[in-house]
């Protein structure tokens, strides 16, 4: 694909002229125009605005789980840029027909994490 590397003032070649939209008389407009400028995106070039995603990433933790571990551990992956505690709700908050039956009574708490990423 293709990224984003820059946009400047278009400044046209002397030689250059403006023929238009299929050679209609609809000349491109050159007053105030910008350059794009787009590159391969396997050349290691960030992009001038990278897309990034965002996901919400929910689990079941035990009592001392390390939150400052795990976003460290989030952190390191190059394409993550922000990591969130997003909401946590206690077990005991919880109805009991809303905890699946498989789940250990050793995880007391569900914790839901928003990632962002960016390529």
């Amino acid at each position: 694909g293709l990224v984003l590397k820059s946009v400047q003032e278009f400044v046209p070649a002397p030689e250059y002229t403006a023929c238009g939209y299929k050679s209609m008389n609809k000349e491109f407009r050159l007053e105030n125009a910008l350059e794009h400028v787009l590159v391969r995106d396997d050349r290691g070039i960030t992009a001038l605005y990278p897309p990034s995603w965002t996901h919400d990433v929910s689990f079941w933790v035990k009592d001392g789980f390390d939150d400052e571990g795990f976003v460290s551990l989030a952190r390191g992956i190059e394409a993550v840029v922000e990591v969130e505690l997003f909401d946590s709700v206690q077990r005991s908050a919880l109805p009991s027909s809303a905890v699946k039956a498989d789940v250990s009574d050793a995880f007391v708490e569900t914790r839901t994490y928003r990632v962002t990423y960016r390529s």
